[in-house]
């Protein structure tokens, strides 16, 4: 995927499905591509992208690739699960007033807090705010009920991580 330079985030996050870089949309459908015919992946419900460090375009991958399956007719969620800081609501320039901090803390109702046809097929669920203790709502039993519920209602859901060296 090539690196885009000048641009907004909402435009560079959807630059997949806008086409306004033909190369990097060219680049996001072969992904796409090789993600459906690998045995490896194919049936995988659940898709991580992370990196080492800050800025190598988690967030940029993450949402082109889920807006490539969601313009295939899949039933898409990216959810953020960067707590510390995160990104994918400025991406798609909504609120994270609430989300999955809400969901694993307080209990709120998934249906509350998912952003639900950003795009056809294509949903949002936002980190919620900025958690004081990722590492404990990560290992919850609460975060682990949110994966299982999501694998129910989407075909492929794409999940936006910290990047590794800082965690």
């Amino acid at each position: 995927v090539p690196q885009i330079r000048r641009m907004e985030a909402i435009e560079k996050s959807q630059i997949a499905i806008s086409n306004a870089d033909p190369q990097a949309a060219e680049a996001f459908l072969s992904l796409h591509s090789n993600l459906r015919l690998k045995d490896e992946s194919k049936n995988a419900k659940v898709i991580i992208v992370t990196s080492t460090t800050p800025s190598e375009g988690k967030s940029f991958v993450t949402s082109n690739l889920a807006l490539t399956f969601a313009s295939h007719g899949e039933r898409t969620l990216i959810i953020d699960c960067d707590l510390r800081k995160p990104n994918v609501h400025r991406s798609f320039g909504v609120e994270n007033l609430k989300g999955v901090i809400d969901y694993c803390v307080s209990g709120a109702s998934l249906d509350s807090l998912i952003i639900k046809n950003y795009q056809p097929n294509f949903d949002i669920l936002p980190s919620g705010g900025r958690a004081k203790n990722p590492p404990q709502i990560l290992n919850s039993a609460d975060f682990e009920h949110l994966f299982d519920e999501l694998r129910r209602r989407y075909d492929r859901i794409l999940v936006d991580t910290p990047p590794l060296a800082a965690v």
